[in-house]
């Protein structure tokens, strides 16, 4: 079992096809299919289902793509980091965010403008809420929002990026129609819209300066996606819990209003992880340099995404 055998069968899954791993490789089909062939017989086991029209991979050839994908990627990496004599900013780079952050206009812009000023850099974005092993997939990135303290570890690295306060939101129709909360307990007896999917009760902690209250509300719409709850604020349902800058256009037009603005949520922190053992190529230092700055001047006035799962591993 070689490494240039582990490599081509990783290229292969990466482009889903031994015909795409051949192209990327610049050798024939027939010495992919040998490599991949000598690698099955060391491992003895079967890696892919050769009597299937599609590319298809089986339980064993799925465990060694997932094990040896970071590795080959931190190789490939190194190599090219020697050749370009660690300086030029080119190659790929992949980038896992949740789908409620992809979707919404600032990031959006970041990756456009990111690809405008460097060109030769090749973006993949992993588009999902799904749990993601950052080193074990090769994620050079991560973009997640989350409540709870990240810090360093000796797997990853963290930069906190933006803290985005945290309010209650109803439309002015709505509390026209039902009345407005003048202290916590009030919501008790309101329409709430909730990110919690679990049935139950939901408790919501109320912060106005030293003082915490837990409000227990009962969700009349639950939703695993922030980009649904300003549009249900918009259509008069109920209150919710959301980032400040989501609505602020329609509270500055008078549609919508804070509710309780004396009180909040605990904030939100936007933070960009990466994998402590990725080899800090200048590609990699460009992006992350580059999202420092353009999180710092953006105006959140869209949407902030959803904290979707978080990989510590």
């Amino acid at each position: 079992m070689s490494l240039e055998e582990i490599a081509t069968f990783v290229e292969a899954v990466d482009q889903g096809s031994l015909a795409g791993a051949a192209r990327i490789l610049g050798v024939p089909k027939s010495t992919v299919s040998r490599r991949v062939t000598r690698l099955e017989e060391a491992l003895g086991q079967e890696l892919v289902l050769r009597h299937s029209r599609l590319f298809q991979i089986t339980e064993a050839g799925d465990a060694l793509y997932h094990q040896s994908v970071g590795a080959v990627r931190d190789l490939r990496s190194a190599e090219q980091f020697v050749r370009d004599g660690a300086t030029a900013i080119r190659g790929q780079l992949r980038i896992s965010l949740p789908h409620d952050m992809a979707v919404s206009p600032p990031f959006v812009h970041i990756f456009a403008e990111f690809r405008r000023a460097y060109p030769e850099v090749e973006l993949t974005l992993d588009i999902s809420d799904r749990m993601v092993d950052l080193v074990g997939e090769g994620f050079d990135f991560a973009f997640r929002a989350h409540s709870q303290q990240l810090d360093d570890s000796s797997v990853l690295k963290v930069r906190r990026l933006h803290t985005v306060p945290i309010g209650l939101f109803a439309s002015s129709a709505y509390l026209d129609a039902r009345g407005r909360p003048e202290v916590p307990s009030d919501l008790s007896g309101h329409c709430c819209v909730s990110m919690k999917v679990s049935p139950g009760l939901d408790v919501w902690p109320l912060l106005r300066g030293a003082e915490t209250v837990a409000v227990e509300i009962q969700p009349t719409i639950r939703a695993s996606s922030m980009a649904f709850m300003p549009m249900a604020v918009l259509e008069d349902v109920g209150i919710a819990v959301m980032p400040l800058p989501m609505l602020s256009d329609h509270v500055a037009s008078g549609r919508v209003e804070r509710v309780l603005p004396e009180w909040s949520l605990p904030s939100a922190a936007l933070s960009l992880l990466w994998p402590a053992s990725r080899l800090p190529s200048p590609r990699r230092r460009a992006f992350l340099d580059f999202a420092v700055s353009r999180v710092k001047s953006l105006e959140w006035k869209t949407h902030l995404g959803g904290s979707g799962p978080l990989s510590l591993s």
